[in-house]
C-alpha cells in the first residue's frame, strides 16, 4: 500500500522557519495546537483555501473554508 501511495501525484511542501513562525502566531491567535496551526500556515503560504477536515477547532480560522 505504501508503494501505491508514493505513486500518487502528490506535492509535498517543506515547512521552513518562516512557516513555523507564522504557525506560532496562528496558534496563539486562533487557539490551535501547533501541528494544526502549521497546516494552516502552509496552506496560507501556498494559497490553499479549502480544507477537508472534521476538526471543528479549525472553523475558527477566518481565512479558510473547512469541508467535512
Amino acid at each position: 500500500m505504501i508503494n501505491e501511495f508514493l505513486e500518487l501525484p502528490l506535492t509535498i511542501h517543506s515547512v521552513d522557519r518562516g512557516v513555523f513562525v507564522k504557525a506560532l502566531v496562528l496558534s496563539k491567535k486562533y487557539r490551535l495546537f501547533i501541528n494544526d496551526a502549521t497546516h494552516i500556515a502552509l496552506m496560507a503560504e501556498q494559497g490553499i483555501e479549502f480544507l477537508a477536515t472534521f476538526d471543528h477547532d479549525l472553523e475558527r480560522v477566518d481565512f479558510i473554508t473547512c469541508c467535512g
